[in-house]
Order: structure tokens, then sequence, then C-alpha cells
């Protein structure tokens, strides 16, 4: 019988770990490091292998390259008066970094 019980246990606390919000994870992670520190090894390779090793150079040096790669004359020609009505300089640039590129808005 207590097989039974514990067998039941484990499914409804399987059941309540899958229904946790990103939020929600966190905190029990935050919890459980406060709790087992000798864990964050584990937990912090865990997160490398499920997020990857992003580094915030390599997305500033995406970011530079892909403002770079804009086409000014393109860039400029976004901006001003059109069929459409008027485009403010500062609303052309995002559309075209956003892969809009020499489309008009």
């Amino acid at each position: 019988m207590r097989k039974r019980r514990s067998r039941g246990m484990a499914l409804k606390k399987k059941e309540v770990m899958d229904r946790l919000t990103g939020d929600e994870a966190a905190t029990v992670v935050r919890l459980l490091l406060e709790k087992r520190p000798d864990l964050k090894r584990d937990l912090e390779a865990l997160t490398y292998s499920v997020i990857g090793d992003v580094s915030i150079e390599d997305i500033a040096d995406a970011v530079e390259a892909e403002v770079r790669a804009l086409d000014l004359d393109a860039l400029n020609s976004r901006a001003g008066s059109h069929a459409y009505g008027y485009v403010e300089p500062s609303e052309a640039g995002p559309g075209a970094c956003r892969g809009g590129g020499n489309a008009v808005p």
C-alpha cells in the first residue's frame, strides 16, 4: 500500500513541476540553491547546455555588422514624404534593421 501512495505522490509532484511558469521555475531553482549550494556547478552546467554560451561581445559584433551593412541611400529613401504619408527619420531606421533593408514600409 505504501508503494502506491509514494508512487501517486511522485506523479503529483511531476505534474506540479510541469505546470511551473518560467518565473516560478527560477524561484524554485534559487530556493533549491539556498538549501543545496553544492548543486550550483551542476545547475550551471545544465543552464549552459540549455541556453548555450551567449557572449555579449558576439551580440554587439552582430548588431554592429547589421548596422554597417545598411545601405545609407536606401535608409534615407525610407524617410520623408511618401504616397502613404510622412515617415520620420527616427522611424525609418528600425524597419531597415529588422530585415526590411531596401523595402519601403
